[in-house]
């Protein structure tokens, strides 16, 4: 039965008594899954209305849940999951079609949402009061309606998105497109400024509001979602014709005038320096790499329980200002668990004060708070660090910046340059006078701001790069980059060795370039949040595999494997290190060094397949040689594509981008002279339902198929007084590290397969 009602009369059929009958009355369902879609549309008066459908002759989910789901969605949403191709330069979006019927009879919308809520049919009356779609979220779910099911929380999302397009069918039906978040690829950056838009008015070395004949044309610093990554920066003179370019932070944009951003600290990145005064507290300077990566420039400071505190006085004026004082803390590497502690923000004479309760985690995080005082005379504003007066914490700090603001702006770093101008002649520029009609430019410069030699970590420019798409920073799934940013807190990369990013360029020609030069995939998964990981990278030890295995969950007789000879690569060619003064290259002549590996054998027994990359991004060797590295031991043979279906009560653990083991009787691995049943690992790069059978199909790409590495603790992880232990003795979590094996690479007496170095 498909959506009916089955009523039962009981009765003592056995026994001469009746019994009192019993009526019982039970909803059978569908055994195919179905689907609901949620559309929120935003009202042309005030908030949003969300809208749910299910397919028209689907199960009776209003009945079910409570709630107003309409029967208007015609069959099964049209498209493509999203899709990770780690031998290509970008992923597919996804990309999805709904069909909807109209309904002339539609109930009224909301009328406190829209100015127009009843009359004409459902779809013709949502264009009409709300003709901007375009841009609205949409989602689809599918799942089992059963009877132990009350609300849509179990449903399984399978994709998560915005509108790009609708239409009205001739037939009278409706289409809704769309396309998952990463809407990366219609914009150019930087700006393209026009030769005409130039200085309107000569400037100071001190101007701190910038007139120009143009203000459109430069990116609003508002619209950037996030003001913890890279800021606007205005070039002034880009060609050099008068002082010298100069880089400038722009704090706003109002009509034609450019403020510069501002920040009252001194010595914003020297904590140990004697502008900051330290009570019972120790500091030690560059003891770790800050939130943009690069050179280690963050500070680590001992804050002791009671007596503790590291300070500046600004000498700003308070009275009758707001302000905002924020810096970047992170828990120090000796600290074992996240600590509690506190920022203020002070009056000189302590009359007024502010406090912000904190916890510092492992990872950079950029914390604020606001104060408005209104004490009198010549008081001035304070910054202040402390612990909560509980405990002693340990932490690192980076990046102090105060603002007469009510939330924080863009980072600018101080050195002797404190004040209303901070951001002029940022990034190892020096601010200089301009003359009227001098020439104007947006630039991109990643490096880090006092010390432009050094690069940043490209997960931190992969991240600035979607903030500039302007996706929400609800939108990413931030400890993705995160995770990433601190396997390996080292690598660097840097625009075209010592330039900058000034050519206008369309935004996903810059991801493209640093997902190759990195190997970092980026996908908008199905939930809707855009992530981002290593595509070399193993399961980091503590977060334990996904499993695939003949048991638990690949359904008889579907799996398939690929050879995809399309993704073998025998040599690699990495030309690195732009050559001073090149801002466009694209000869290997235009580098100043190259890096080559070859895996000979499987070249002398399957042919040569040579790749050659010229990095923008790479000015070190050491990227330059892990880049070769990496794409030959994975690669070198092709990295097959398997195939697998589960049912879809066996899918919610698995997302598009997770490493998982497969263990499996298809692919057996070698145990000493016999090829025995044993584990491989393969990367989820897609995803999708088979419609109309309740199942997925999952596709891996291959890895190397190898037990990797990574270096333990000094302790184990059961007990930290002890020893790390050695392979037979050591934990699952412990086995998760890299181990010493035999001649062969044995471990655990030459009965399992050992470690290899990423």
């Amino acid at each position: 039965m498909n959506g009916s009602t089955l009523i039962m009369l009981l009765t003592d059929i056995g026994g001469s008594t009746p019994v009192n009958p019993v009526l019982r009355a039970e909803q059978a369902f569908a055994r195919n899954p179905t689907i609901v879609v949620t559309l929120t549309v935003k009202g042309d008066l005030a908030g949003s209305q969300v809208f749910k459908f299910s397919p028209k002759l689907g199960a009776p989910l209003n009945l079910q849940f409570g709630e107003d789901i309409r029967p208007y969605l015609l069959g099964d949403p049209r498209g493509r999951p999203t899709r990770i191709k780690p031998d290509k330069a970008l992923t597919e979006r996804s990309r999805m079609t709904f069909n909807f019927a109209d309904d002339p009879n539609a109930p009224d919308f909301d009328s406190t949402v829209f100015s127009i809520f009843s009359g004409s049919t459902f779809w013709r009356r949502m264009v009409l009061t709300q003709p901007d779609l375009v841009g609205m979220s949409i989602e689809a779910k599918r799942g089992y309606v059963a009877p132990n099911l009350n609300n849509l929380d179990d449903f399984l999302t399978i994709f998560k998105g915005r509108v790009e397009d609708f239409n009205f069918e001739r037939n009278g039906n409706f289409t809704l497109i769309a396309k998952d978040d990463l809407a990366l690829v219609d914009r150019q950056i930087p700006r393209q400024i026009s030769d005409a838009n130039q200085l309107d008015g000569a400037i100071t070395a001190s101007t701190d509001a910038i007139t120009v004949n143009k203000g459109t044309e430069f990116f609003l610093p508002s619209a950037l979602p996030s003001k913890d990554l890279f800021p606007v920066v205005l070039r002034l003179d880009p060609d050099g014709a008068g002082n010298g370019p100069e880089d400038v932070i722009l704090n706003s944009i109002s009509g034609n005038v450019l403020t510069v951003q501002e920040n009252f600290l001194n010595k914003s990145e020297a904590f140990d320096n004697a502008a900051w005064t330290k009570t019972g507290a120790t500091v030690a300077a560059d003891q770790g790499r800050g939130p943009f990566g690069g050179d280690q420039r963050a500070d680590t400071v001992t804050l002791p329980a009671l007596g503790n505190l590291v300070e500046q006085d600004s000498t700003e004026l308070a009275s009758g200002v707001t302000f905002v004082f924020s810096v970047w803390i992170r828990r120090a590497g000796v600290q074992a668990s996240d600590v509690s502690m506190k920022i203020d923000l002070i009056l000189d004479d302590a009359t007024e004060s502010q406090e912000f309760e904190l916890t510092a985690t492992k990872d950079w995080q950029r914390f604020e708070v606001s104060t408005s005082f209104t004490g009198g005379g010549g008081q001035t504003a304070v910054a202040r660090v402390r612990s909560n007066d509980l405990s002693s914490v340990v932490i690192d700090l980076y990046g102090a910046q105060l603002e007469k603001a009510a939330t924080r702006g863009f980072y600018v770093a101080t050195d002797g340059n404190q004040g209303v101008d901070a951001g002029r002649g940022a990034f190892g520029t020096t601010a200089a006078t301009h003359i009227d009609n001098t020439k104007l430019a947006e630039v991109l410069p990643y490096r880090l701001h006092l010390d432009p030699e050094s690069g940043v970590h490209p997960v931190f420019i992969l991240r600035d790069l979607v903030n500039r798409g302007e996706l929400p920073v609800a939108s990413v799934d931030q400890t993705t980059f995160d995770r990433e940013f601190n396997f390996i807190e080292s690598t660097q990369a840097k625009r075209a060795g010592a330039t900058i990013i000034a050519k206008p360029r369309n935004l996903l020609k810059h991801v493209k370039e640093v997902r190759e030069q990195f190997m970092l995939d980026l996908w908008a998964s199905e939930d809707g949040f855009v992530r981002t990981r290593l595509s070399f990278r193993q399961n980091i030890p503590g977060t334990l595999a996904k499993q695939i295995t003949d048991e638990a969950n690949i359904l008889h007789r579907t799996a398939s494997y690929m050879g995809n000879k399309e993704s073998r690569m025998t040599e690699i060619f990495v030309y690195y290190n732009v050559v001073a003064g090149e801002t466009n290259p694209k000869e290997p002549e235009d580098f100043l060094n190259v890096e080559i590996l070859a895996d000979l054998g499987v070249s002398d027994l399957s042919g040569v397949k040579a790749r050659v990359i010229l990095s923008k991004w790479i000015f070190r060797a050491d990227e330059a040689v892990a880049l070769v590295g990496r794409l030959v031991s994975r690669f070198r043979r092709g990295a097959r594509i398997a195939s697998w279906e589960f049912d879809i009560k066996d899918t919610s653990d698995f997302d598009v981008g997770d490493v998982a083991e497969l263990n499996s009787d298809d692919v057996p691995v070698k145990g000493g002279s016999v090829a025995t049943k044993g584990r491989t690992n393969w990367q989820i790069v897609h995803k999708s339902h088979i419609r109309s059978q309740g199942k997925f199909s999952i596709e891996g790409l291959e890895f190397s198929g190898l037990r990797y590495g990574i270096i333990s603790p000094n302790d184990d992880l059961e007990t930290p007084a002890n020893p790390f232990p050695d392979y037979p003795a050591a934990s699952a979590s412990e086995r998760q590290y890299g181990f010493i094996g035999d001649a062969n690479n044995l471990v655990n007496a030459g009965s399992e397969q050992g470690y290899f170095i990423l």
